[in-house]
């Protein structure tokens, strides 16, 4: 069988490291990279670091707006899917490249496979969750990294197509997390490497809807006031206006770096003290190492089925956050029983087998 895969973003190029191997030891991948993170810190290290493969297909994002974005790589991918003749177009997580891929199978009449199906936030406006539940609507084989995300997929009646895999993410972590470590982290704007402190809290912040003056100005001056040095690896996204802020308050606690490659970024979460993000990803990957954290998101009424403790979320606001930080606790285990990587590759290929058949 012949599976496009597309990628865009850092979460889809660590879950890809996991399952493209697999993939290839019983079928032929076509590896598309939609250009949605063409940053050397946010793509090129991944692929490097994770030994993931050379795309075979590199594109490049244009337009102002997330539908304009969404609408370029549509027309780029729907002349390589037709070139390629794909048996499937394997797509990962909730992404503007996510759906972009949906959409363009779906035209083309190709079979979805969504991997990391069926994860709700109860948040009917939020971007991702619109993306998630548009995509899982177009699938044909929906792969779970949740018990829960199973149950969310079967109440929507799509629990026929759902299937349980397990967390790549956990699964990425646990293998890489072992190897030996060598910092690379430089300063934003400059090649001077940092000087890592003993005890430090991590901050990373690239949502759209923190990512203005006002909820930036509040994130980092909560986090000049904290107990500890803090390490700021900044998103492209919000250069400009971080490096505007940071002048502007005078900022001597907040040490500004370039975005993290993988080995940095989940070391940096396993040594903090606290992680302060508004990331999903280095959530999970807090969990995985147990290190404390705060999640910054401006939800009035949080959902009751929300994979995070809500007693840890928080919103962009200047004294909400430091409170919330100085109150920080160690927690427990998080999600499932980690995942082996043998008992993963039975599972998916087992599980593409029968859907070729079908």
């Amino acid at each position: 069988m012949k599976i496009c895969t597309i990628i865009g973003v850092r979460p889809q190029f660590v879950k890809a490291a996991v399952l493209s191997p697999i993939i290839r030891k019983e079928h032929k991948e076509i590896l598309i990279h939609t250009g949605q993170h063409h940053d050397e810190n946010l793509s090129a290290v991944f692929f490097h670091e994770l030994e993931l493969p050379e795309p075979d297909y590199m594109l490049t994002v244009s337009g102002g707006t997330g539908q304009e974005r969404i609408e370029s790589m549509v027309h780029q991918l729907e002349p390589v899917l037709k070139k390629e003749n794909a048996d499937a177009v394997l797509i990962y997580g909730d992404t503007n490249s996510t759906l972009a891929g949906a959409l363009s199978a779906d035209k083309l009449k190709i079979p979805v496979i969504h991997v990391e199906a069926g994860e709700r936030n109860g948040l009917a406006n939020n971007p991702e969750e619109q993306i998630r539940m548009r995509v899982d609507q177009l699938s044909s084989l929906l792969l779970c990294s949740s018990r829960q995300a199973m149950k969310n997929l079967q109440t929507e009646g799509l629990g026929a197509k759902a299937h349980y895999i397990g967390n790549l993410m956990e699964v990425s972590f646990s293998k890489n997390i072992v190897k030996k470590w060598k910092p690379r982290l430089v300063r934003l704007s400059g090649c001077q490497k940092i000087v890592i402190p003993d005890k430090y809290i991590l901050l990373t912040c690239h949502r759209q809807e923190n990512s203005n003056d006002r909820c930036l100005t509040e994130i980092l001056s909560a986090m000049e006031g904290a107990d500890f040095p803090v390490i700021f690896p900044v998103h492209p996204r919000n250069k400009e206006r971080v490096l505007k802020i940071y002048r502007e308050l005078k900022l001597r606690n907040v040490i500004l770096v370039e975005p993290a490659g993988y080995f940095d970024s989940i070391h940096l979460i396993k040594d903090a003290e606290i992680v302060v993000t508004d990331s999903g990803g280095v959530l999970q990957e807090a969990h995985f190492t147990h290190t404390p954290y705060v999640f910054v998101m401006d939800i009035a009424n949080p959902p009751a089925n929300t994979k995070f403790d809500v007693s840890r979320l928080v919103r962009p606001k200047r004294d909400e956050i430091s409170k919330k930080v100085n109150k920080v606790q160690i927690f427990g285990d998080f999600g499932d029983k980690r995942m082996y990587i043998n008992s993963l590759e039975n599972k998916v290929l087992h599980l593409l087998q029968d859907f070729q058949k079908n």
